[in-house]
This record gives structure tokens, sequence and C-alpha cells, in this order.
């Protein structure tokens, strides 16, 4: 089951709204945004201990926009973003995609 490593109230409520907008199963772990030590394999998810972060069987994510376009493209049929190739994909000017630190570390699926 997919899991989400969250603060309430921070940038991870995006990464959960997406989850929800595509009907997936996951579970939330609350991350206490001073006790980050406290959660056990945390930091195997995401080293800096920053939420949102995304643990999908052997699949790490973190960072929202790349969390956001992880769960784009593993619910396709939730239709929440264009998918690679697609040509209404292409970036404009401000846009956000791409620009996420190179943050992921996929095992196979």
């Amino acid at each position: 089951m997919l899991e989400l490593f969250q603060i309430t109230g921070s940038t991870s409520f995006a990464v959960r709204a997406a989850l929800e907008e595509a009907g997936a199963e996951y579970a939330t772990i609350d991350v206490h945004p001073r006790r980050r030590d406290e959660i056990a394999g945390f930091a195997l998810v995401n080293p800096l201990k920053r939420v949102p972060a995304l643990r999908d069987g052997d699949v790490r994510v973190y960072e929202t926009s790349a969390a956001l376009q992880y769960v784009a493209e593993r619910f396709p049929e939730a239709l929440l973003a264009p998918l690679p190739g697609d040509p209404s994909a292409a970036p404009t000017s401000g846009g956000s995609r791409g620009s996420a630190t190179p943050s992921t570390t996929r095992g196979s699926r």
C-alpha cells in the first residue's frame, strides 16, 4: 500500500488531495515537525526528513512537485495531469513541470 508521510497543514496537503482525487488506497504517516527522528524508516524515504514523501513498495519519492507527478503517472486513469509524451504536456512559462530537484529513487515495479 502507498504511504504518505505528512505534516498536517503543510504542502503535504496537495499530495494527499491528489491521492484522494485518484481514488488511491494509501496510508498516512503523521510526522511531528520537531520530532522527525521518531518515525521509523522516514530517513530511508527522504534523507532530508522533509514532507511530503511517498513510499510505494520499492519506490521512494519526495518533494511536492515530484510526488504530484508520481501520483499523476501512477494513476493515469484519474487524469490528474497530461502524461509524458502528450503534446499538451509541453512546458509553459512559469510552469513547474520538471522543476523539482532530482529527488526520486525508483525501484522496479
